[in-house]
């Protein structure tokens, strides 16, 4: 049997040492890359969520077009199961596909009024309204019925979807103003923000909470 030098033995325990330092400078590296990486990843789920907005943003002005000048509202009834939501609509006659209303940074999605990724402006700010809450609303009677194109004073300058908070309840059907109700708020999804499709088709993304302190977004009379 050959016999294990002395000579052997330190080349050994060399090859070990430097496999441990190899491993060390791997591990520093990818501490290194992870955040760079984690940041890569929200950059692109941010703009493939504005990618579906500027889809929802279109069958918006086509269901415009075609409607003479209408706006869909939040939804078709007034009580639940609720029905002919907003997202319901322009899936189903314009964009036919549910995932374009799924933000992909949203591991909660559902294509139902309660798990939607985005919300209405329904209610506006209490300084105006929004886009209206039933088809079947009387303007006779109520402040937030449905509403046409050239009620809204500002285009450029009125949020009519943005992303919805996280939290379950009626995400889909609403984003309110926090100053109209604290139940339904902007999403914060993308680095304590949201991206927002204005009533111009443009899609932009702002941080939450500048998006609630300025209620005259939300208001379509101002």
């Amino acid at each position: 049997m050959k016999r294990r030098t002395k000579k052997n033995r330190e080349v050994i325990s060399f090859t070990l040492i430097e496999l441990l330092v190899v491993i060390a400078i791997i591990a520093i590296l990818a501490a290194m890359l992870l955040p760079a990486l984690s940041k890569a990843r929200e950059t692109a789920q941010r703009s493939n969520c504005g990618g579906n907005l500027k889809q929802i943003g279109l069958a918006i002005a086509s269901y415009i077009d075609d409607n003479k000048e209408w706006i869909y509202p939040s939804r078709g009834t007034a009580l639940e199961p609720y029905e002919d939501c907003w997202f319901d609509v322009y899936n189903q006659d314009y964009i036919k596909n549910q995932d374009v209303f799924r933000c992909p940074a949203d591991r909660d999605f559902v294509f139902s009024y309660d798990n939607v990724s985005y919300g209405f402006n329904s209610h506006g700010s209490p300084t105006g309204t929004g886009f209206g809450r039933c088809a079947g609303d009387d303007p006779a009677i109520y402040a937030y019925a449905p509403i046409k194109l050239s009620q809204v004073k500002r285009p450029s300058n009125t949020i009519i979807i943005g992303d919805g908070c996280n939290e379950d309840g009626d995400r889909g059907m609403f984003i309110l103003n926090t100053a109209v109700s604290a139940n339904f708020p902007i999403g914060t999804r993308h680095n304590a923000g949201a991206n927002v499709l204005w009533c111009d088709g443009r899609v932009d993304w702002h941080k939450s909470a500048e998006i609630d302190a300025m209620p005259d977004w939300w208001n379509r009379n101002y």
